[in-house]
């Protein structure tokens, strides 16, 4: 686990957590909120100060929708 936490966070355009927690598990969010706590054991990142996006980068993708020829 890791938790994100104090970052305002964007949840979709115009829907603003100024102080939230995120919690990742295995590469995937499972939990976004103000009130969201550190799971036990969690690696905490203090991002007070930072802007986050979640779910905004898809480091997913084929180079051939890159590249052409």
């Amino acid at each position: 686990f890791h938790a994100l936490v104090g970052a305002r966070v964007v949840t979709a355009p115009g829907q603003v957590l100024e102080t939230a927690t995120i919690v990742v598990r295995n590469g995937l969010i499972v939990a976004v909120g103000p009130n969201v706590q550190a799971p036990a054991g969690a690696r905490v990142w203090d991002l007070r100060g930072k802007t986050i996006y979640p779910g905004f980068i898809d480091a997913h993708a084929h180079s051939s929708h890159f590249f052409t020829g």
